[in-house]
């Protein structure tokens, strides 16, 4: 702790985010995982799931069930790291079935399904979150619409949904880019439907626990005057995933204050 505090305070190098363990997903990730060829160091170990991703868990796999059973999509959610993959078939026998395929990295995984505002949100933000889906149009056809006859929000659910719009528009404060017209205005449902009292108590939980870390984290970081490589740091995720979606838009002009965004320099993962 003292040797990174020499570096950072008085030789000024800037904070890395901590990378990632080494996997498929992580390789074309910026400051990606070294291969230690001489074996002489200890790998990065893999984050143990947490509370709020194992209940997630719970409440996701429950909902995606019946969507699954639903919209006739199977599911194939493949997990890179030493988590154990899940498969959703309402009939593997039938020849004719569409499949999505998702495969992550990310340790919070199914924490960052509950907190997403949609499953829209969740599909551009995805490349952030080391995972990736091999077909996000059927993504959205699976997750779209509601699995149960619509109903009344209730008060929690009401509070949860303005929860996860704050915890979006923090984000956004911190980007510098715009979030494209698709991601407004919020459904006033989540794809998450009908979940019991106690889960609605636990998803509330879960989205307002992360929402005040990562503002906890921000603070605590600008209160001891520490910096992150900039452009890296954890609060301007969406302005690294929103580039993706505005680089086709963007243009050099100096009065609006846009800027070409290099083919490299896209996100936090590489685009070959």
């Amino acid at each position: 702790m003292y040797q990174a505090y020499r570096l950072h305070f008085e030789k000024r190098l800037a904070v890395y985010p901590r990378p990632q363990p080494s996997s498929e997903a992580a390789k074309n990730a910026w400051n990606a995982p070294q291969d230690d060829v001489e074996g002489l160091g200890l790998p990065i170990a893999w984050q143990i799931p947490g509370w709020s991703e194992t209940t997630a868990r719970r409440i996701v796999l429950d909902e995606l069930r019946s969507r699954v059973e639903k919209n006739g999509i199977d599911l194939h959610i493949e997990f890179l790291d030493q988590r154990e993959d899940f498969v959703l078939s309402r009939d593997r026998s039938l020849k004719d079935r569409k499949l999505c395929t998702i495969k992550t990295a990310d340790p919070k995984f199914f924490s960052n399904l509950v907190i997403a505002p949609s499953a829209l949100h969740f599909v551009i933000l995805s490349p952030e979150l080391l995972t990736t889906i091999d077909d996000p149009s059927l993504f959205l056809v699976l997750m779209g619409g509601t699995s149960s006859p619509a109903r009344q929000l209730s008060i929690l659910e009401r509070m949860t949904n303005a929860m996860r719009r704050r915890f979006f528009l923090f984000f956004m404060a911190h980007s510098a880019l715009p979030a494209t017209p698709d991601l407004w205005p919020f459904d006033d449902s989540h794809f998450i439907t009908n979940p019991s009292l106690v889960d609605q108590i636990e998803i509330c939980l879960i989205v307002t626990l992360a929402y005040f870390a990562d503002l906890a984290e921000e603070q605590i970081m600008r209160l001891v005057g520490a910096s992150f490589v900039e452009g890296r740091e954890p609060w301007k995720q969406w302005e690294r995933a929103l580039k993706r979606q505005w680089k086709d838009k963007l243009v050099s002009d100096e009065s609006d204050g846009w800027t070409v965004v290099e083919k490299d320099d896209l996100g936090s993962i590489r685009l070959v």
